[in-house]
């Protein structure tokens, strides 16, 4: 708190003109503050310096004993140790700090903490080339700040959760080279943000959701070397978008999207199981004589003819 200025005893300076007048003001100053007490002066008020979030806190220190070490010299106790692998921001409207990001890459083991979707200020989660095991949260949609999930080179499995479709910041998911095994939910529909999709190396079953189409922004899907199978959903292709779906099922893909006046590119199907004969109107086509090497080396036994 301010101290009152006290002016020194004796020999002092006579004060000129200009210092009377501004002692005059501060005087009639003090003299209107008729609430306060000669002790007392009036300062603005000022906000408690602010703290790291006391559930944010709880959950990385937990992450941390069950993962194990982010690296040398972590302490749970020193929030100066976390900062190569944990970023956080303020929140100016609790005063409070929040982890905005996440990192484990290249060390780790043990099952992931459910606890990780309660990081509800998180905006990217990275979890890459390590030995983390276990699920994704099921409730990973309260994350709904997040703008990118990574999760690749990591034996975690179970099945990716319909509540991904309610992070609608999501720029970029990248789940690959995991031993997630469902089917791609058609809640991804729903994420209006997503520019890039990598679902590539990973255990997928079923077909390709027609829900993709409502992405809009999407330039780069990446589905190969899953177990996807039945038709390709033609739909869901626009332009400027590069579609992968090699090494797959995949057992038709209509014939429509070689006509040239349809703007999208077709996917990129090598080593599925596509058959039958190419009409010869699809064979004359400018997108044919371009691309139909996206369509070769079919698995054996399958293949146009």
């Amino acid at each position: 708190m301010k101290k009152k200025k006290v002016f020194p005893k004796g020999n002092c300076i006579s004060p000129s003109p200009v210092r009377l007048t501004f002692l005059s003001f501060c005087i009639m100053l003090l003299g209107g503050l008729s609430s306060c007490s000669d002790n007392e002066i009036i300062s603005p008020s000022i906000p408690p310096h602010p703290r790291l979030n006391k559930s944010d806190s709880l959950i990385i220190t937990k992450v941390h004993d069950v993962l194990g070490s982010y690296g040398d010299g972590w302490n749970n106790a020193d929030t100066s140790t976390w900062k190569l692998h944990v970023g956080w921001d303020l929140d100016k409207e609790t005063n409070e700090y929040r982890v905005k990001e996440l990192v484990y890459s290249g060390s780790g083991s043990g099952k992931l903490p459910q606890d990780i979707a309660k990081l509800t200020k998180l905006r990217i989660l990275w979890i890459t080339d390590n030995n983390i095991s276990g699920t994704i949260p099921k409730d990973i949609g309260n994350l709904t700040d997040l703008e990118l999930l990574g999760i690749y080179q990591c034996p975690m499995y179970g099945e990716i959760p319909k509540s991904i479709g309610k992070l609608k910041k999501l720029h970029t998911l990248w789940i690959s080279k995991t031993n997630i095994s469902s089917s791609i939910p058609k809640e991804i529909g729903k994420m209006n943000t997503l520019e890039k999709l990598d679902l590539s190396d990973n255990q997928l079953t079923g077909e390709i959701p027609t829900e993709l189409k409502n992405v809009q922004h999407i330039n780069s899907i990446e589905l190969s070397r899953n177990h996807l199978s039945g038709r390709f959903p033609i739909e869901i292709l626009h332009p400027n978008m590069i579609f992968y779906c090699e090494n797959n099922d995949i057992t038709e893909l209509p014939f429509d999207i070689w006509k040239d006046e349809l703007p999208a590119c077709p996917p990129v199907l090598h080593g599925n199981r596509l058959t039958g004969i190419v009409p010869e109107w699809v064979k004359e086509t400018k997108k044919w004589k371009k691309l139909s090497y996206y369509v070769d080396n079919q698995q054996q036994d399958y293949g146009y003819k």
